[in-house]
């Protein structure tokens, strides 16, 4: 039995059979179309999207002219803490940090594409910004702000600024996609809209 079943169409059993062929070929070929938006596949088609947001979130961030250190301080209870400008600094941030830390990501169990700021997991002491090591720790401050911020909303007005551009990319490009291999698989396609 077929991937199909044409049971109760009128004609021979020859025509039915030979159709029953070419529809599990035709089949078989439109299940090639989901190895096109496997984890690769997906990539290729949101990257280019992810590249404007990119450049529209750092866009929207006003690099500070000053540095600023994170602090660490030895304590006997969690609730003490030391002075603003007290303690031993453990990590310097230069201006332009959290700019550089906005990226592109990519998780390994995910096939989606992530843009947003980059965290340094595994060494968080040092120096940040000043070369091509960025720590976005503080972003979501900047993104919502504090209780003594408003915040700036970079990625919100990023996103709300080119949400109709990336929408159109990803159409564009899962069309290209879908043409190029209906082109490879079935013959010449029309540029169907």
């Amino acid at each position: 039995m077929g991937l199909l079943n044409t049971g109760n169409i009128s004609g021979s059993a020859a025509t039915n059979a030979a159709m029953q062929r070419e529809i599990n070929i035709v089949t078989k070929k439109l299940y090639g179309l989901l190895d096109l938006f496997d984890r690769k596949g997906q990539h290729e088609i949101l990257k280019p999207a992810a590249k404007l947001l990119v450049s529209a979130a750092r866009g929207n961030i006003k690099d500070s002219k000053k540095l600023h250190h994170r602090y660490s301080t030895a304590k006997l209870s969690k609730n003490i803490r030391a002075p603003k400008g007290k303690g031993n600094v453990i990590a310097t941030y230069y201006p332009g940090n959290l700019r550089k830390s906005i990226r592109t990501l990519l998780f390994r169990r995910s096939k989606a594409v992530f843009v947003g700021p980059r965290l340094s997991k595994r060494n968080t002491k040092g120096e940040f910004g000043k070369g091509s090591r960025v720590d976005g720790y503080y972003a979501h401050w900047m993104e919502r702000g504090s209780a003594h911020f408003g915040g700036i909303g970079y990625m919100r007005r990023a996103y709300e600024t080119t949400k109709g551009t990336i929408k159109l990319m990803i159409k564009n490009s899962v069309k290209r996609k879908v043409l190029k291999y209906g082109n490879s698989k079935f013959g010449k396609f029309s540029n169907v809209a």
